[in-house]
Formats: C-alpha cells, sequence, structure tokens
C-alpha cells in the first residue's frame, strides 16, 4: 500500500480462543494505556507491521505507543471470529484490508518461527543483533558476547562475558 492513510478498514479473521487476550477490550486494545499492554493487542501489532515494518522491542515503549500514526491506523483494525479456525492447535493469520481503491486479503498458514515455518539463521541472526542494539551495551561488550558464543559448545570462555 503506496498510502496508509488510504486504509479504512482492516479485518482479522481470528480463533474464537484468542479474542479474550489479545482482542478484548478492544478500547484499550486498539490505544494500549502500556507498553506490556501494546504486546497483546492485536490492533497494535497490525498498525507497527503496517507502519515500521517489524515489532521488535523498539516498538514496544511509551513513545511508540503514543505515536499517532500506529493508534490512527490501530484505530481502524477489527476482528471477525471465524469459526474454521484451527486455534489451538495451529496459529493462523488472516487480514482483510480495505482501501479507497481496492480490498486485498493476506493469509499466514502457520505461527511464523514454529514447527511448521522454523525461524532461518538469517532470522534469527537479525533478531538477536536487534536485540542486542537495544541493550545498549557497548560496542566492546557486543564483541566479547559474540566471541562468548562462538565457542560456547565448544571451549567457552566464562571471562568474556563479566558486564
Amino acid at each position: 500500500i503506496k498510502n496508509l492513510n488510504n486504509i479504512s478498514s482492516i479485518t482479522a479473521k481470528v480463533g474464537e480462543g484468542t479474542v479474550h487476550r489479545l482482542w478484548e477490550p478492544l478500547k484499550e486494545k486498539k490505544n494500549p494505556s502500556t507498553p506490556y499492554s501494546a504486546k497483546f493487542s492485536v490492533p497494535y501489532c497490525v498498525a507497527v507491521g503496517f507502519i515500521r515494518g517489524d515489532a521488535g522491542l523498539n516498538e514496544f515503549n511509551e513513545k511508540s505507543i503514543n505515536d499517532k500514526e500506529i493508534l490512527n491506523l490501530a484505530s481502524k483494525v477489527n476482528y471477525e471470529i471465524d469459526p474454521n479456525n484451527e486455534y489451538p492447535k495451529n496459529y493462523t493469520g488472516t487480514l482483510i484490508c480495505k482501501t479507497s481503491e481496492n480490498e486485498f486479503t493476506e493469509h499466514q498458514p502457520c505461527f511464523r518461527g514454529g514447527i511448521k515455518e522454523p525461524l532461518t539463521k538469517d532470522d534469527i541472526d537479525k533478531k538477536y543483533n536487534a536485540n542486542l542494539n537495544y541493550s545498549k551495551i557497548s560496542e566492546e561488550n557486543k564483541k566479547n558476547l559474540n566471541s562468548f558464543i562462538e565457542t560456547l559448545f565448544t571451549k567457552p570462555d566464562f571471562s568474556k562475558i563479566n558486564f
């Protein structure tokens, strides 16, 4: 979508068992009061995904949960219970996005990072590095930690992680 302001609505087709944890109360889920609450809000997470293209640790802080662009899009996200959803046997996702020009549907057949679609080494490395950067530890300590991890299963040197 070239212009996210053209989105009129996003509907997620969900398993009934997810509603109490990830969708209700809907007012709180569309405008999370805390970073912790945002982590359990599908409307917030969908909006973050559309706007920032990622939902890492930086997306769950006070500044992000008060970002007007995110909250505006989250206010357009609703759910519809899908009686055929496989939850809790499988974690699927279907979004129907309506814009001023058209409508499209995206479907995720299983939980990304789960047994049916494991993360790749590149995915894990990307997440590890993003988390490491979020930690604000020094570059020297990052190097020491990486050196320690490289030898963890062969000859670990715990002196490298004394920070």
